[in-house]
């Protein structure tokens, strides 16, 4: 659990939003027809209870699950609270406590902004220490693609701001990831029992 001093906001970014660019969109359709509208609905479930309760502990319950675009539920969380925030978008199957530390310790060394890539684009992840005016645009989930990180470090550069680079992660939002899921040994049965079949 983070230290109180530096306990962040967590804001988990709803599903939908997660996947409205153009990419992300047809990941989703993709996905829709080989798990079926129930599985579907079950997977996102699963998905976004796993990153709130990851928060929840990394947090003591300073988590949001956001309809709002990630700036603007970002901005919102930095009015709330002196605090530093860790947006998150509900991907991956499985969140480590080190997924926390990590993106904490690049805010506490001196990175204004801390990001955590999909291995196909967009984000898992994206650490703030504080408000950062030159960045709400470049997290519109409308960017969910491989160059967002290099996006981000460009307009970091651009404003002498340190960017952290956290460890890629395979998220869980296409047929191909799935797939790659039941090969996984450490699939865990509550999960595998939402893809079997696939």
């Amino acid at each position: 659990m983070a230290d109180p001093a530096t306990r962040p906001a967590v804001l988990v970014i709803a599903p939908a939003l997660a996947g409205s660019s153009a990419a992300g969109a047809s990941r989703r359709r993709a996905l829709l027809e080989l798990l079926g509208p129930q599985r579907s609905e079950q997977l996102d479930g699963l998905l976004v209870s796993r990153a709130v309760a990851w928060g929840e502990r990394l947090t003591a319950g300073q988590v949001q699950v956001s309809a709002e675009s990630p700036a603007e539920a970002a901005a919102r969380a930095f009015a709330a609270a002196d605090a530093p925030v860790l947006v998150v978008w509900p991907v991956l199957p499985r969140w480590r406590p080190d997924h926390g530390a990590a993106a904490l310790e690049d805010l506490a060394t001196g990175c204004v902004v801390t990001v955590g890539p999909v291995f196909d684009g967009g984000l898992y992840l994206l650490g703030l220490a504080g408000p950062a005016p030159w960045l709400p645009g470049l997290v519109d989930p409308e960017r969910d693609s491989t160059e967002t990180i290099s996006t981000i470090v460009t307009a970091a550069n651009a404003a002498g701001q340190d960017v952290g680079l956290l460890r890629a992660e395979r998220g869980l939002r296409s047929p191909q990831d799935v797939r790659a899921a039941l090969a996984d040994p450490l699939l865990d049965p509550e999960l595998a029992a939402v893809l079997r079949d696939c």
